[in-house]
């Protein structure tokens, strides 16, 4: 009603306004007339009178204004007198209750309240514990990352050791074979220094024999000096010839023997190369041996961690374990953390798969680390026969040198033995 006389009251100061300002509009050009005409002195009068008329409508309409807020103002009080009397009845309704109910429904509203309270610390836990996890798998996919680094490091490096000992077994092979090239050319010489030896042996006895024989012709010449001096310097020219003959047998003999000396120099030469290339075939074994040390220490970190992460997944497995059964006890009022937890078993269970994944290829990279080391071991033990055959070809090459002093104290007999004939 309120309302209604408000817009009325509006509508009547609008079309009041209207007629006005058309009265105003009238007189005015009637005023105009009438100055014109009269001078316009009863126009004047009339149209004081009309603003008065308007001065008091306006005055009206702020007296409606004031009406109008005063009835807002007893409406909103007319509401919270309904309000209160609304609470009042609610609480004559409460009253008429039993005590029994009273108690009853006083308790399930504090169960009511202790659950919603026990939930909303339950769901605040939760979130927490959630944000660990979080991190905790934010930490492992980390974690992930570095090892699979490190197995790809492992990867590079085990094939860098695998293409040294391809190379190392190819060196090996390159040696067997110039060993036993060596082996049969040692055997050669030993068979041309026994026939040198055999040979020597048969000149000396046959320089003692012709020695004696020329002392008995010397003796027998001596004894008939005055009367064989033609047959004596005969005998001295038969001498002198078989003494040439044995200095050109000698030489024959010196002249093989300073061959087999070159030769023996370049064997000399191969045995020291072959030595340089057996201490670089260590030093390259062992630098191989410290790779494989490093494989394994680092292999060995990396199954540290993966069993570190092992444990963590276990343990977070637990928890998550336990926060299951705390959601199975809260109900269904965690239904939204239930499959934030599903999701996050979903997730540690495609980590621990990872995880057995890593462990795999680590055991793999283990398994080549130990063939690895094998073929070290056996080139090892390969440089060590090496070495093994190049101390007795030295010892070889020592006795030669030992049967070459002897031939040269031959040589120095033989020299001597002319020097004499010739005197």
């Amino acid at each position: 009603a309120v309302a209604e006389a408000e817009a009325a009251a509006n509508e009547q100061c609008r079309v009041a306004q209207e007629e006005a300002e058309g009265h105003l509009a009238v007189l005015e050009a009637k005023q105009q007339q009438d100055d014109v005409l009269k001078g316009g002195e009863s126009l004047q009068a009339e149209r004081d009178e009309l603003r008065e008329a308007i001065d008091a409508l306006t005055q009206e309409m702020a007296a409606v204004a004031e009406a109008e807020a005063a009835a807002k103002e007893q409406c909103r009080a007319a509401q919270d007198e309904i309000e209160r009397l609304s609470s009042e009845l609610k609480e004559a309704e409460f009253e008429r209750l039993s005590t029994g109910d009273k108690d009853r429904e006083i308790e399930a509203l504090q169960v009511q309240l202790q659950e919603a309270g026990a939930s909303s610390e339950l769901v605040q836990q939760m979130k927490d514990e959630m944000e660990l996890h979080m991190s905790a798998l934010q930490a492992k996919q980390e974690g992930e990352s570095l090892l699979k680094q490190q197995i790809t490091e492992l990867s590079s490096k085990v094939e860098g050791l695998q293409d040294d000992l391809y190379k190392q077994q190819a060196f090996g092979e390159s040696l067997q074979a110039e060993r036993d090239e060596l082996q049969e050319t040692l055997t050669q010489r030993e068979a041309e220094l026994e026939k040198v030896q055999i040979s020597a042996a048969s000149l000396r006895r046959d320089e003692s024999e012709e020695q004696e024989a020329e002392l008995d012709r010397m003796r027998e010449s001596m004894a008939a000096l005055s009367q064989e001096m033609t047959a004596m310097a005969q005998a001295e020219a038969e001498a002198k010839e078989q003494c040439r003959a044995a200095q050109a047998e000698a030489g024959g003999h010196l002249a093989v023997l300073e061959a087999k000396q070159q030769q023996d120099d370049v064997l000399k030469a191969e045995i020291a190369r072959l030595t340089a290339e057996v201490e670089r075939l260590q030093d390259e074994t062992d630098i191989n041996k410290s790779y494989a040390d490093a494989t394994r220490s680092d292999i060995a970190k990396a199954e540290e961690e993966a069993a570190q992460l092992s444990e963590a997944v276990k343990a977070k497995e637990a928890e998550i374990e336990a926060l299951r059964a705390q959601l199975l006890e809260g109900g269904a009022s965690s239904e939204l953390v239930r499959d934030e937890m599903e999701l996050h078993m979903s997730a540690l269970q495609a980590k621990q798969e990872g995880e057995s994944l890593l462990k795999q290829q680590i055991t793999e990279l283990s398994s080549k680390v130990e063939g690895l080391q094998d073929d070290l071991y056996k080139q090892q033990a390969l440089g060590e026969s090496l070495q093994a055959e190049r101390d007795e070809l030295r010892q070889t090459v020592e006795e030669k040198s030992e049967h070459e002093a002897e031939v040269e104290r031959l040589r120095e007999s033989m020299a001597a033995l002319s020097q004499e004939m010739t005197a």
